[in-house]
């Protein structure tokens, strides 16, 4: 399966913080720097772009979670961010009993929207 994660760059971090950091503990300084990804840019698809999603209208309800709507209509409950970014709500205070959200169907359409 894709992954947002797939086409975004990655590099290690040679900040000054880091090299003291590893370096006060006494490890070896080269070889220890985390890799970080660097921040991916994405774009929300225009008004004639979501005409072309196949989407689910879900009515939200008492206990929903992304994390749950994920796992039911993609398998992966680790796919939860693309429901508020689609939706353009982030956050499940957003939402209220009776509002209409939609859930895209197609996980690789998403994608193309990332860098």
């Amino acid at each position: 399966m894709a992954s947002r994660y797939d086409r975004r760059a990655f590099f290690k971090n040679f900040e000054p913080q880091y090299v003291e950091y590893f370096s006060n503990r006494g490890e070896q300084v080269t070889t220890l720097f985390p890799i970080q990804w660097h921040t991916s840019s994405m774009r929300y698809p225009t008004a004639e772009e979501i005409k072309e999603f196949n989407v689910f209208d879900y009515i939200w309800k008492q206990g929903d979670r992304f994390f749950k709507l994920a796992h039911q209509y993609y398998g992966d409950s680790k796919l939860w961010w693309i429901i508020p970014w689609f939706n353009k709500r982030p956050f499940v205070a957003d939402y209220k009993f009776g509002d209409l959200v939609y859930i895209p169907l197609s996980i690789s359409q998403v994608y193309n929207y990332f860098d």
